[in-house]
């Protein structure tokens, strides 16, 4: 290339000083435009493939594809016409027109806009209508389009874009009104014990009425019951009721059990005791001081209901007479302490 080619006045020569002195360019690209301009024409016209390219100037297609991009974005190069059927593209060298903008960053060519309108010409202000860049021919290398490389220029500073791996700040999260943020330590623990304490409140109110249905429990009695229940049950009882099944029949070999008619009788007879010493019955004060009241445990009165069982066997067998239903139906036996008790408060 002579120097009276870059100095001849003809859109070419004026091209070629344009990519010389151009600064947002890399030098891979302005290699490519220069080679280029060895084949155009004085209207800075030529027509090459990117294979053709990709030969001469001993490269991969793929590399003379994207600096082709590269240039086109950068301004200095437009395709007039695609080849048809792997013919050669037309392309035309073009100057970029000046723009204002920070020293080292890529200008961007002005485009005119109408005030608080669409977008209106956007091509540079007394430049020819230039055709919009397109994605790389489909019949080429079949390589979609890349982001543009890291332009480098000897003096000047690099000029990067951020990349998908650029830590970025952390954003405030929002929720959408069907969300809500995840609660904390200390609120899932007081919502765990609340749901504990109404599950536990619905299986007391759930056994009091099938005490009530099958004993004719009250409610303070049935609490008292379930307190009890409670605290000799091996681990924490999960469904009140079929556990109280449980203690009156084996779940496995259906036989009888006592265990809850125990601690029926229990109470029934902690709940007679007390009711004898507000009736001032003789002979069941056991404190030393008179003047106290007399305080009977559920636990001192399973202890009696106990030894009320032992004197009510001999030998293990049931003592004969009106007791050997007592000794085999601890319900019966509940029942009819609460008829004693019953019939006690209704005398005068």
């Amino acid at each position: 290339m002579s120097s009276r080619a870059v100095g001849d006045g003809t859109p070419r020569g004026r091209w070629i000083e344009a990519v010389l002195c151009a600064t947002s360019i890399s030098d891979a690209v302005r290699v490519l435009l220069l080679a280029l301009a060895l084949e155009m024409d004085a209207d800075a016209v030529v027509e090459m493939d990117q294979k053709e390219a990709a030969g001469l100037l001993a490269r991969s297609e793929r590399r003379i594809s994207d600096r082709f991009k590269m240039a086109t974005e950068a301004g200095f190069l437009r395709r007039i016409s695609r080849g048809q059927r792997n013919g050669r593209s037309r392309y035309q060298g073009v100057i970029p027109a000046p723009s204002t903008g920070h020293p080292g960053v890529r200008k961007s060519d002005p485009v005119n806009r109408t005030p608080g309108g669409p977008v209106g010409n956007l091509q540079p202000d007394g430049s020819q209508p230039v055709e919009t860049a397109s994605l790389p021919d489909g019949r080429g290398s079949g390589r979609s389009p890349q982001a543009p490389t890291v332009n480098r220029t000897p003096g000047r500073p690099v000029e990067t874009a951020p990349s998908k791996g650029t830590a970025r700040a952390p954003s405030k999260r929002t929720y959408s009104n069907h969300q809500s943020p995840a609660p904390s330590g200390t609120d899932a623990t007081a919502s765990t014990q609340t749901a504990a304490k109404v599950s536990q409140s619905a299986q007391d109110q759930a056994a009091a009425r099938w005490l009530n249905d099958n004993y004719g429990l009250t409610d303070e009695d049935a609490a008292t019951v379930m307190r009890e229940v409670r605290r000799r049950a091996p681990r924490r009882i999960q469904k009140a009721v079929p556990y109280l099944e449980s203690m009156v029949r084996d779940p496995k070999s259906g036989a009888p059990k006592r265990d809850l008619a125990d601690i029926i009788a229990a109470v029934q007879l902690a709940e007679t005791v007390d009711a004898d010493q507000e009736d001032g019955a003789p002979g069941l004060q056991l404190v030393d001081d008179p003047s106290q009241p007399y305080e009977r445990s559920v636990r001192e009165a399973l202890a009696d209901a106990h030894q009320m069982s032992m004197l009510l066997t001999v030998d293990g067998q049931a003592a004969p007479g009106p007791d050997e239903a007592r000794a085999r139906r601890g319900a019966d036996y509940a029942r009819e302490l609460m008829a004693e008790r019953a019939a006690r408060k209704a005398a005068p």
